[in-house]
């Protein structure tokens, strides 16, 4: 790395600014001996200089010079272009933050039965809230060994429901309800850095947002609702 490279100017560039800065006004012929650039280059890289406002050209009647802008405005150009930098950091740090989020899309009883296995294997307590005893009603066949798996890897729940049936054992769920019902077709629960939407409907589905911040926002609201119901 060269040592004007943060204001994005090349390396040879880098060596005439350092020449300038070090011996003082020079003419081209002496600045192109000095960075160890021949003439041609050195013509166009001063014009590219001057225009990154980092040196400045003297015209007097028997030659042309070219001399460094100030150090202090060499500086403060390099703290313009080092606060761009973090800038752009900043912000590809935020994009990356976006970026981690990943959402799947689970549909059918198959799709629904693995999202089950998944939280039954967890080992974790799981908080939620929204639709209760939906789990019969739409898979009739496999809701008792899902029920079986929560029970067998000791996952417990604690949910803010509707009032309704829950099958299974209650070892392992804690229930509160809202104090008057409605109707609904969505359950969130939240796992890990994992919140699951099921949208118990004839066409099931789930949708999994796999986010550290959203899975902890949930849980924020289900410790509000929790601390206010019986």
């Amino acid at each position: 790395m060269w040592a004007f490279q943060p204001l994005g100017v090349s390396e040879g560039e880098s060596r005439m600014l350092s020449s300038l800065i070090k011996h003082g006004e020079q003419t081209v012929l002496e600045l192109s001996k000095l960075a160890g650039t021949n003439r041609s280059y050195t013509y166009q890289a001063l014009e590219r200089l001057r225009k990154a406002g980092l040196i400045t050209q003297i015209k007097t009647p028997e030659r042309v010079l070219w001399q460094a802008m100030p150090k202090e405005s060499i500086l403060a150009s390099m703290d313009k272009a080092k606060k761009s930098v973090e800038d752009d950091l900043r912000a590809s740090e935020k994009r990356e933050k976006i970026q981690d989020t990943e959402i799947r899309i689970f549909k059918g009883k198959k799709g629904i039965r693995s999202v089950c296995d998944d939280i039954a294997t967890s080992g974790t307590k799981v908080i939620g809230f929204g639709a209760e005893g939906k789990i019969k009603k739409y898979l009739p066949y496999e809701y008792q060994h899902i029920f079986e798996q929560f029970t067998k890897n000791k996952t417990h729940f604690e949910l803010v429901a509707l009032r309704g049936k829950t099958p299974g054992s209650k070892d392992y769920l804690k229930l509160k309800h809202f104090k008057k019902r409605f109707e609904t077709c969505v359950e969130v629960n939240v796992y890990e850095d994992k919140t699951i939407l099921f949208f118990w409907k004839d066409n099931l589905q789930a949708i999994e947002i796999r986010d550290k911040d959203v899975a902890n926002s949930f849980r924020n609201f289900h410790k509000q609702f929790w601390e206010r119901f019986k």
